[in-house]
């Protein structure tokens, strides 16, 4: 008695398998036919019904494990095909890949491609659903490599589509390649690893949300971007943006207010390294931005401005909303424009960083260790202010003489610092305390540098002193010093130096000094409204001392006595 082999197609709607239609498993010879014979299978034999979407059954179609096909042509998958490759390889040939075809062509509605380790192709994945309502598209549990064009490709009629990428890897050979073009309504980009040196990963016009990628940029260039964005929404939320040898901006927005929809900008709970380069780069705004708890470090200014249109800066401030806060070690508060100061009359961003958050509230006085004035060596030099802004000296809310900048037009900024200023000093926690006044016109950036620890604040109209926390090895030069930046014309600002003490002290705070000290300060320099509050009070003896004249050591007068 002969035996004749069972195939999983002689049953009625069970799953088809790419080996009985003839597919190589071991690469050897090309597999295009064959694998296109058993979709083709599929879907003649598969079941449907009307309704308000046709219902189909979704015929299955199986790889088998540990298998490799070589596919040389387009694998067309049509409407509501489940492939499964079971973690079988695809590729178009040997080693270098060629890039010559895309695989998977014409995915349609309801189709789902799980499972497949691919090398090669120009594009891997090709969307196309003719704008059919109510589609889901899943791409899952993939290895893509060694593509040369887009890794999943959505064509520009394919909107009223959910399409869900998740638990996939992405692995890029060439600048040129890109991992996503999404045209859907909706693209849920969930939990991805993406590595490679892509001038751009993400190209995207509609909506698309990345959560719980990890990104590993491999090489970058000057407009080197993560994505690339002219939808109507963006969101960003628990990935990692690496800032590896290919460290580069996150966001290139082009998308402006969406009149009656609104357009929406969220990178939230992030990690942000694009080193040299902006975090975001504006060439529109959008209706809502948010840029919150984020972790990571930037050396440019964060948020780049070019050319905005006017008819959104008219508009500015009547729909757009921004938020920007809880930052923790990101060097963000600049909004800085090649062109003009977008900020100047529109809008003013208030930062906040987790660092901020310095401990104490009070030092005492005779921990002040260094005090230096603005005209001390380190303003003033060639350089540091920006030519044809002027400065002129006056005296300052505290009553100290101290100098005032004014600003013009285009990038304009001053900076100030020392490298020996600690020199003498014993090893230890310092804090730099810094106060400084917005007088008229716009808001400015003010970066403190202590010993490399990085604060950065958008300064409104007023009157402040900050201070930043540092750690002094005892040997080794370390900058201290500040710079103010985007003061443009009619903008003025005043300084007056800066204050070294031992410990830590107030994060931020407005108008005066306090300190604790259990008499009036007899050296370093001092400004009015300055406050002593005694720290070993004693019935008769003044509760605080307030200085009523700057200057060194300065007039003290008793605030009363217990």
């Amino acid at each position: 008695m002969s035996l004749t082999k069972a195939t999983y197609s002689m049953i009625d709607g069970a799953p088809v398998n790419v080996l009985d239609f003839g597919a190589d498993p071991t690469g050897a010879t090309d597999s295009t036919t064959a694998i296109q014979a058993a979709i083709n299978f599929a879907i003649a034999n598969r079941k449907s019904l009307p309704g308000m979407v046709t219902g189909f059954s979704a015929p299955e179609v199986h790889f088998s494990e540990g298998s490799i096909y070589k596919v040389t042509g387009n694998i067309s998958v049509g409407t509501g095909i489940k492939l499964f490759g079971n973690k079988a390889i695809i590729t178009s040939g040997t080693y270098p890949y060629p890039q010559i075809n895309p695989l998977f062509t014409n995915v349609g509605p309801e189709s789902t491609i799980d499972g497949f380790v691919t090398f090669g192709f120009t594009n891997v994945v090709m969307i196309s659903t003719a704008n059919v309502d109510a589609v889901l598209i899943e791409i899952k549990n993939c290895e893509i490599q060694e593509w040369s064009g887009y890794a999943i490709f959505v064509d520009n009629n394919s909107a009223s589509t959910l399409l869900k990428i998740n638990n996939n890897k992405f692995y890029a050979r060439v600048a040129g390649a890109w991992v996503l073009k999404n045209e859907c309504d909706v693209c849920l980009f969930d939990d991805n690893w993406v590595q490679g040196p892509c001038d751009t990963f993400f190209w995207n016009t509609k909506q698309l949300y990345v959560r719980g990628m990890f990104g590993v940029p491999t090489a970058s260039t000057s407009n080197s971007r993560w994505i690339y964005n002219e939808g109507t929404q963006l969101t960003c939320r628990d990935s990692r943006f690496g800032g590896e040898a290919g460290a580069r901006t996150i966001v290139d927005q082009i998308t402006g207010p969406g009149g009656t929809n609104a357009t929406k900008l969220v990178v939230e709970n992030c990690e942000v390294w694009s080193t040299g380069f902006p975090l975001i780069r504006f060439n529109d705004i959008p209706d809502v931005f948010a840029f919150t708890r984020n972790y990571g470090f930037n050396g440019a200014y964060p948020f780049q401005f070019n050319t905005i249109p006017s008819a959104t800066k008219n508009a500015f401030g009547s729909r757009n909303t921004w938020t920007v806060g809880e930052n923790e070690y990101v060097e963000i508060g600049g909004l800085r424009s090649s062109s003009e100061d977008v900020t100047a009359n529109n809008k003013s961003v208030v930062i906040e960083n987790v660092r901020a958050a310095l401990g104490t509230e009070t030092f005492t006085s005779s921990a002040v260790v260094r005090n230096i004035l603005h005209t001390e060596v380190g303003f003033g030099n060639a350089g540091s202010i920006t030519a044809g802004m002027t400065t002129s000296t006056s005296t300052d809310f505290f009553g100290a003489t101290v100098q005032t900048v004014n600003g013009i037009n285009g990038t304009s900024q001053f900076n100030t610092n020392w490298t020996t200023l600690l020199s003498g000093l014993a090893a230890g926690s310092y804090t730099m305390l810094v106060n400084i006044a917005v007088n008229s016109g716009a808001s400015v950036l003010l970066t403190l540098n202590a010993g490399n620890n990085i604060r950065t604040e958008n300064l409104t109209l007023g009157k402040y002193t900050l201070a930043v926390p540092f750690y002094f090895d005892g040997t080794n030069a370390t900058v201290c010093g500040y710079a103010v930046k985007n003061i443009c014309a009619g903008t003025q600002i005043a300084h007056g130096g800066l204050r070294i003490v031992a410990g830590t002290a107030d994060g931020y705070k407005k108008w005066n000094t306090e300190c604790l000290g259990t008499a009036i300060p007899t050296s370093g320099y001092w400004r009015l409204g300055d406050r002593v509050i005694n720290s070993a009070p004693t019935v008769l003896q003044p509760k605080a001392w307030v200085c009523t004249a700057a200057g060194t050591v300065g007039t003290w007068v008793s605030e009363g006595n217990l």
